[in-house]
């Protein structure tokens, strides 16, 4: 062997030595961050960003389903629901108020009274345990709002993301999305979608009484990136904060949310250490 072919032999496992310490490298980050990742649920109104937040966590490591939705024209970027984490919180949902009527997955948008009672049935507990135990998981749906009481004793303890941004804007852009092609049959007015922000919130809150680790984060603090550090630490996995896009943001007017929208809205600025801007803090 020349000296030059000794030298090409030498270089070239060199190279190979780099590559294998960088794979073994990325292979025990890999094992750390799924060593510390904590399951996490992540809810808040439909179209306050909640989506926006899961899809900071998608790469982390986490199970989010086995089957989950595609990008709609309101979430370019992809929703991060399962389907079946869906149908499981509409069927209790539904059970838990027989005259509750919507169609096959609206229940994001509806208001759920507070005297609803939800009932686990033993079809129902199967499914849920089937979901909780793959762990580590991370399951985003608006729905936990009004199901999470049901899904507590499966879920082990979860950090809980709760996202929010004002009301009114919520509130527009809910009647905006059900008023787009794939969704049908649904009669939504803005007093009805205030009507449903104030009972999510409502019974969020209710919930984080009853005890967990908890991080309220409003919409534009996600965006500015001043929340990452919160998510992060809380659910033990790094937050991509190149995922949340202003850019995506469909500008809707505000609008009167009346006094219990704007007690609810304080309170949860309040835990979000979050100042509301403009003159209008609904909306």
């Amino acid at each position: 062997m020349t000296r030059e072919e000794l030298v090409d032999v030498t270089r070239l496992a060199r190279v190979h030595a780099k590559r294998a310490v960088r794979a073994i490298s990325r292979a025990r980050r890999a094992e750390l961050t799924h060593a510390t990742l904590r399951n996490c649920i992540i809810l808040g109104s439909g179209r306050s960003g909640t989506s926006m937040v899961a899809g900071g966590l998608r790469f982390a490591g986490y199970f989010m389903g086995d089957d989950l939705h595609r990008g709609t024209p309101g979430n370019p970027k992809g929703l991060f629901e399962d389907y079946e984490i869906n149908r499981i919180n509409e069927d209790l949902m539904a059970r838990g108020l027989p005259s509750l009527s919507f169609p096959p997955g609206t229940g994001w948008a509806v208001d759920v009274p507070a005297s609803a009672t939800l009932v686990v049935r033993r079809s129902l507990e199967r499914r849920m345990v089937a979901q909780a135990t793959k762990a580590p998981f991370c399951f985003k749906d608006p729905r936990f709002c009004y199901t999470l009481p049901a899904w507590r004793p499966y879920l082990g303890d979860p950090a809980f993301v709760c996202v929010f941004r004002e009301p009114a804007r919520t509130a527009r852009s809910i009647v905006r999305e059900l008023r787009e092609p794939y969704y049908s049959g649904v009669d939504i007015d803005y007093g009805r979608a205030i009507r449903v922000w104030v009972s999510m919130y409502e019974r969020v809150l209710e919930q984080r009484k009853r005890g967990g680790d908890w991080v309220f984060v409003h919409y534009d603090q996600v965006i500015d990136g001043s929340a990452v550090s919160a998510i992060s630490a809380l659910v033990g996995a790094e937050f991509d904060a190149s995922f949340p896009d202003a850019r995506l943001q469909r500008e809707v007017r505000g609008g009167d949310v009346g006094r219990d929208a704007l007690r609810l809205y304080a309170e949860l600025c309040s835990l979000a250490g979050f100042r509301p801007q403009g003159t209008e803090p609904g909306g």
